[in-house]
């Protein structure tokens, strides 16, 4: 399985790997947006970190191709990924 990660923080990383568990993830920039036509299985996108721009770019190239790829999009706000960090050591 392959995780590509936007915007999350180093400190929250395990929260997320601790979600999805043995994988290879990829910690990618707004700048390459574009890869996402990559098979790539989850995109986990922090939204508060992420500038308003890229955040609608990357939701219609969801919805562009949402019935052609089984790519799970996860939009988290920072609450988000801290309620996951529970028991997470």
């Amino acid at each position: 399985m392959r995780v590509f990660t936007y915007g999350i923080k180093k400190e929250k990383m395990d929260a997320i790997k601790h979600r999805f568990g043995t994988a290879d993830y990829f910690d990618v920039t707004p700048q390459y947006q574009d890869i996402l036509a990559l098979c790539v299985d989850i995109v986990v996108i922090a939204v508060d970190h992420m500038p308003k721009d890229i955040l609608n770019t990357i939701k219609a190239y969801q919805a562009e191709v949402s019935e052609d790829e089984d790519t799970k999009y996860y939009y988290l706000t920072d609450a988000q990924i801290d309620e996951w960090s529970r028991g997470v050591i």
